[in-house]
């Protein structure tokens, strides 16, 4: 079925605080029966046109839609390393793939992104500017791709590319595989799950440096109503050499904590990792929305960094 000339919206006032117009909107595409196919949008916060975007998929699912994340509201940063930043993400849909675009300019860094451009289902060909990698010993800290190009099937991954560090000023090419896997999920009963994973990885690099890492992690997951909460034990056994800042596991044994509670009026978000080989915490990130209708402002700060920044939910769509 097809849509033409079509607006989204989960506000229910005559005049909606947001909406979402589309030329088109088609639902389902062949196989995919639980997404939609939005052409020629644009996003408008009451009579004002935010941005428009390219064609993109949508799922039809709220929890499939926040994970994906197909476009976000413009998000507004500030640190000591990059000044006042604004940035968007957006994703378009590319030979039946959906390929992502996150584009924004700072005060002190200038323009600043990343591009990633789908070859195939498995191929992605990644260039970047300014990525922000945050939450590591050198906070922020900045990387650049020229380009990288990435294979993933299932929970494997081979890429390669090269990259440039800032501050470190470090350039190196790098060929990385990966895979992770989960090895146990298991119901414990009411809204409590158990899951088991593992993961690892190992990289080259162009001045015979290679890096590798092998471990793995226990979560619990209670998934309510009105809160979540994640909690997680992990262990990685590391050798070798980078020379990447960005590129290393700085922990290799931790306990993880994300929670989310959303109440009558507030929506608060919780994440904190905490060292247990040096017994202190690592980094953490707290955030908290006013819900305001359909839409909740809101701001968070990153004890890594000292970074503050502004951004918009928009209830219903989680986008």
């Amino acid at each position: 079925m097809r849509l033409k000339n079509a607006s989204l919206t989960t506000c229910d006032l005559e005049h909606p605080h947001y909406k979402l117009f589309a030329k088109s909107i088609e639902f389902p595409i062949g196989e995919e029966k639980r997404k939609m196919l939005i052409e020629g949008a644009s996003l408008y916060l009451g009579n004002w046109k935010v941005f428009s975007l390219p064609p993109f998929k949508v799922s039809l699912n709220q929890k499939e839609r926040e994970k994906e994340s197909a476009f976000a509201l413009p998000r507004i940063e500030l640190n000591r390393s990059t000044g006042f930043a604004l940035t968007e993400s957006i994703t378009f849909n590319f030979r039946n793939s959906s390929g992502r675009l996150k584009i924004g300019y700072s005060t002190k860094k200038k323009f600043l992104g990343r591009f990633s451009l789908p070859i195939s289902p498995s191929f992605n060909l990644i260039f970047s500017r300014y990525e922000e990698v945050k939450g590591k010993t050198i906070s922020p800290l900045f990387i650049s791709e020229e380009p990288n190009i990435t294979w993933q099937k299932g929970n494997s991954s081979i890429s390669f590319g090269r990259f440039f560090e800032e501050p470190t000023k470090q350039e190196s090419k790098r060929l990385k595989f990966a895979i992770s896997r989960p090895l146990l999920t298991a119901k414990m009963g009411g809204t409590l799950s158990l899951q088991i994973s593992g993961r690892g990885s190992y990289s080259l690099y162009e001045g015979r440096e290679s890096y590798r890492a092998l471990g793995g992690e226990i979560q619990l997951k209670d998934n309510r109503a009105s809160s979540q909460t994640n909690i997680a034990i992990g262990y990685l056994a590391t050798g070798g050499s980078t020379p990447f800042v960005f590129d290393t596991e700085e922990l290799t044994s931790y306990a993880r904590l994300d929670w989310r509670k959303e109440g009558r009026d507030l929506i608060w978000e919780l994440s904190g990792i905490w060292d247990l080989k040096n017994a202190k915490l690592y980094d953490a990130i707290v955030t908290l929305y006013k819900k305001v209708h359909c839409l909740a402002p809101g701001i968070s700060w990153q004890k890594r960094g000292g970074i503050f920044s502004f951004q918009m939910k928009i209830l219903g769509f989680e986008m």
